[in-house]
Formats: structure tokens, sequence, C-alpha cells
């Protein structure tokens, strides 16, 4: 969510879990897509933190891709 090259990724889920999300999000004070946003975030932080997901290009946990760019001139 801090990223700000984020990637916009469109999905299809049943009416019900929609209007779930949508009643979720307002009681949060947040936007639809700031709460779906937030849900696949913690995730895939929780899948990759219990080993039931391994990506190809291992990154640090709360790191930022930008890391290596910072204080370089």
């Amino acid at each position: 969510m801090s990223n700000p090259m984020a990637k916009k990724v469109f999905a299809s889920v049943p009416d019900a879990v929609a209007k779930d999300l949508e009643e979720w999000s307002k009681q949060q004070g947040r936007s639809l897509s700031n709460l779906i946003a937030y849900l696949l975030e913690n995730s895939v932080r929780r899948a990759k933190e219990q080993g039931d997901f391994v990506p190809e290009s291992s990154t640090v946990p709360g790191s930022s891709d930008h890391s290596e760019a910072s204080g370089s001139s």
C-alpha cells in the first residue's frame, strides 16, 4: 500500500463477498480498494511467513523495493 508504483489488479468476487467487503470498508472508514489492498498484502505476507508461498525472487519482509536506490547519487 505504501508503494507509489502500485499495480492495478482486477478481480471478480461473489456478490455476497462484495457486499461484505463494502460494509467492512465503511465500518473501517476506508475505501473498498484500500481495504482489499490491505487484506491482500497481509495475506501474501502471512503466506510467506508460514512458508505457504516462497517467491522466486526472495524479498525481505517489510523492505521497500526502492531501498537500493536510497542514498545513491
